[in-house]
Formats: structure tokens, C-alpha cells, sequence
């Protein structure tokens, strides 16, 4: 199927519309979510309302109510979608049939890959979204991905389990705070993205070797 923006161009609004209305429902929940992350990130986040998703999405404003409530709805659930598909790709990273080190390597450049696509929206979704809600997404996000962390740095390094979710809060710790350098332009990424990976591992060797010792 084509993406939107390539029907606009040859078709306009109303086949834009045509479209959307043949989409799974699914498939229309996502593509309602696309659009509202093009309204943040090119508008600000205050653009972001039912009849501006409509218009940007293509479809009528009832289509809109049929899947959230109200604005705030389409931007926590856009802030979940985000914060899934990171955890996701940095976990596949971690995953994958290969030594530890270069896991961990693979890892963090996949974290610095979406704070350079994705992070600016992120990062408007964080600072103006609050509330209960936001802080549970978070939660139950950040809670197996925590624990991949931690079950990879046992099995590789054997550290007791408590010295493994230390070691893994400061190496995610680590991560946010170099993600924040570079997505707020005060370091690059290849500089950042080659200490991050030597201070990781160097750290997280030693850390674990000087408790054996």
C-alpha cells in the first residue's frame, strides 16, 4: 500500500482520504500516530488537536474520537509507540548471536540512532506530557528492558544480581545522559557514540573483575 504522502501528491486530500478509510484498524491507529508526530515536530506541541490530526491525517475529525479520547490520548499513546520501538531496537542489539562487547556495542549505537530520528519528538513528548499515566508507560516499558540488561551482564561478566542492576542502572543512566549531549547538540555523535562504548565496557570489566579480585 503507498504511503499517504505519495497519494497526496498524485491524488490530494480526498484520496487521502479514500486510503485511510480501506486501513485496517490497526493500521489506521498508526498512521493517525504518524501524523501526529509530524504536527509536533513541525508545528510545536500545542498545534497537536483533534481537528489538526484530522486535517494532517486525512480522514474526517470523528475517525480521530473513534480511537482516542482527546489530544492528550494521540500524545501519550505516541509517546508509548516511541519509547516501545527504542527499547525494542536496543534490546534486538543486545540480543543478537554475538560476543558481549560487541552487543554492547551494537546496542548503544541503536540508542544513538534514534535520539538522531526520533528524538526530538521524544523529547517534546517528555517535557510537555505529565502525570500518572506517563510515569506508568514508563514504568512498564523501562522494566524488561532493564532486566535483559541485567540477565546479559550476569550471564557474561557473573556478577552477584544485585551488582548487576547497579552496574545496568549506570550504564542506562550513562546512555540517557550521552543521548541528551547529543540530541541537544553538544556533542557529536561519532565522538560520543565511540566513548560511551569504550567507558561502557571498560567500566563494566572492570567494575566486575575488581570485585573478584
Amino acid at each position: 500500500m503507498p504511503h499517504v504522502t505519495d497519494v497526496e501528491k498524485a491524488g490530494g486530500k480526498s484520496a487521502a482520504l479514500k486510503l485511510s478509510a480501506r486501513m485496517p484498524a490497526a493500521a489506521r491507529r498508526a498512521h493517525l500516530l504518524q501524523a501526529a508526530a509530524r504536527i509536533i515536530v513541525k508545528e510545536g506541541f500545542e498545534a497537536l488537536t483533534m481537528e489538526s490530526l484530522a486535517a494532517h491525517a486525512g480522514v474526517s475529525k470523528g475517525l480521530g474520537y473513534a480511537y482516542f479520547e482527546n489530544a492528550e490520548e494521540v500524545a501519550l499513546a505516541l509517546f508509548d509507540q516511541e519509547i516501545a520501538s527504542m527499547y525494542r531496537k536496543v534490546g534486538d542489539a543486545m540480543d543478537a548471536e554475538a560476543p558481549f562487547e560487541e552487543r554492547v556495542r551494537a546496542s548503544i549505537s541503536s540508542y544513538l540512532d534514534v535520539v538522531v530520528e526520533r528524538g526530538a519528538l521524544i523529547a517534546i513528548l517528555q517535557n510537555r506530557l505529565s502525570g500518572r499515566r506517563l510515569r506508568r508507560s514508563v514504568r512498564a516499558r523501562l522494566g524488561p528492558f532493564f532486566e535483559l540488561w541485567t540477565g546479559h551482564i550476569r550471564t557474561a561478566l557473573k556478577p552477584s544480581r544485585a551488582d548487576a542492576e547497579i552496574l545496568t542502572t549506570m550504564v542506562l543512566s550513562l546512555s540517557d545522559s550521552i543521548g541528551r549531549s547529543v540530541g541537544a547538540g553538544r556533542a557529536s555523535r561519532r565522538a560520543a557514540e565511540e566513548l560511551a562504548i569504550a567507558f561502557v565496557i571498560a567500566g563494566l570489566t572492570g567494575a566486575t573483575t575488581y570485585k573478584r579480585d
